[in-house]
């Protein structure tokens, strides 16, 4: 199942979204299975397998896929990079074709995962960035911001028009069920006085922008875990620095494959 959003595409089935022909998705947390109690490498088996279908998916739907963006957390273990890591890329590598790019944004447990580079430079074209993201232009006029979400992005992204960002594993809860979800945020209203501060650098630039403006257009999608063996989190609100401190309104739209709930959140002054 998925949701179109003019040029957004949310994947439910698959935890993931599809975006200017890039696959997005988020804290995989490869080898967090030992903790879970589970079978060596079988996480790693089951998010392969997942991520070959959502490939496959698309290809069927003749949806191209020229990269993959990984917003973070690509392993659980921080400083750690076990056989299963090196399995799992390697595996990756020929499901992919080789032209095609993996870009992947370092998360908060993703300690040394930038030394595999050069063990996989032969077979696949990996580029990584640090958590605070990258700005990727889709348009003569529009840009995309990716990052993880543990720490503040560049300030690029107060121009950008979509934001996409992990490391919350959203979800939502109705009846007894707690069940993954994306977030879309619209309605935006910034924080002035915190980006001024935070940016500083770049007051007058950030000053020009945001004269005149009350409501700005740019949505921002946080994803959930791609991670099958992971539940979500109802509090991942109150849990986003980022969300907490950059905006003083912002609107919530919740969806998961059978369930929408919207809310906004309004900083008192």
């Amino acid at each position: 199942m998925e949701k179109g959003e003019k040029d957004v595409l949310l994947l439910f089935d698959y935890d993931s979204i599809y975006f200017q022909r890039l696959l997005i998705l988020t804290d995989l947390h490869l080898g967090i299975g030992e903790e879970l109690g589970l079978r060596h490498k079988i996480v790693s088996e089951v998010i392969l397998e997942k991520l070959t279908k959502c490939i496959r998916y698309l290809e069927k739907k003749k949806l191209l896929i020229e990269g993959i963006v990984i917003l973070g957390d690509v392993k659980h273990s921080i400083n750690v990079i076990d056989d299963e890591i090196f399995s799992f890329f390697d595996d990756l590598s020929s499901v992919l074709d080789k032209d095609s790019k993996v870009f992947i944004i370092k998360g908060n447990h993703d300690g040394n995962l930038h030394r595999i580079q050069k063990v996989f430079k032969n077979k696949m074209n990996l580029e990584f960035f640090s958590s605070s993201g990258f700005s990727l232009k889709y348009s003569s006029e529009k840009s995309a911001y990716f990052f993880h979400g543990n720490s503040y992005p560049k300030v690029e992204f107060i121009f950008a028009d979509k934001i996409f960002m992990g490391h919350l594993h959203p979800a939502l809860r109705f009846s007894n069920i707690t069940k993954k979800c994306f977030v879309v945020c619209d309605n935006v209203k910034f924080d002035k006085e915190f980006l001024l501060k935070r940016y500083v650098k770049h007051r007058d630039k950030i000053e020009q922008y945001l004269k005149d403006r009350a409501i700005f257009s740019h949505k921002i999608y946080i994803l959930p875990s791609f991670n099958p063996f992971i539940d979500g989190k109802t509090s991942f609100f109150k849990d986003s620095v980022f969300l907490n401190n950059v905006y003083k309104h912002i609107g919530i739209n919740l969806y998961s494959t059978d369930f929408v709930d919207i809310k906004f959140f309004e900083k008192k002054n």
